[in-house]
């Protein structure tokens, strides 16, 4: 089925694959000279601001920030008091045969930041070092496949330091919704 799809569907030109898939990296980068800024909302009011930038077509490099209780009656409070960062660089771009692979690096993880109980991490580790490749396919709209696998690396004090796996898929309806 992997070869029929890439031999009949496969696309002339790659659209780009989209940043993320809900919570998980995908292997799109920025385009060089742009910038997202976003916002997480997460649990008890928490927010999670991130200002990402396109340095190059294959490299972007982003901050961000948790805060806890910033919606809500109680007394907001910074999660970590340094910033966590998230780089991503494509190694190889999507060709029609070859998915594209990104090598990356994110240290936000979602939730509260337990320092106090000694964890020192989030309720959701960040997922550290990653590697992602997306494949996608013109199947009445674009069709992606994305997979994955991450190594948390700063927040090992709970005694799991085990290598993560993760995939998602995306279709696009049309160019305004998928």
């Amino acid at each position: 089925l992997t070869i029929i799809c890439n031999i009949g569907l496969a696309q002339i030109e790659q659209p780009y694959p989209p940043l993320n898939l809900v919570t998980i990296p995908t292997a799109g980068t920025l385009p060089r000279g742009s910038f997202t800024l976003e916002t997480l909302l997460i649990n008890n009011g928490g927010v999670v601001p991130r200002l990402s930038v396109g340095f190059t077509d294959n490299f972007s490099f982003g901050v961000s920030f948790g805060v806890q209780n910033l919606i809500g009656e109680n007394k907001p409070s910074i999660n970590k008091t340094t910033p966590e960062v998230q780089i991503k660089y494509r190694v190889f771009d999507e060709s029609e045969k070859m998915p594209a692979l990104v090598y990356g690096l994110d240290t936000q993880g979602r939730g509260l930041y337990h320092v106090i109980d000694s964890l020192n991490r989030y309720d959701q580790k960040a997922w550290g070092m990653y590697m992602v490749m997306s494949k996608n396919w013109n199947l009445l709209g674009n069709l992606g496949l994305h997979a994955g696998i991450s190594k948390s690396l700063s927040e090992n004090d709970d005694g799991d330091n085990d290598i993560n796996v993760f995939v998602g898929i995306d279709k696009e309806l049309n160019r305004s919704f998928s």
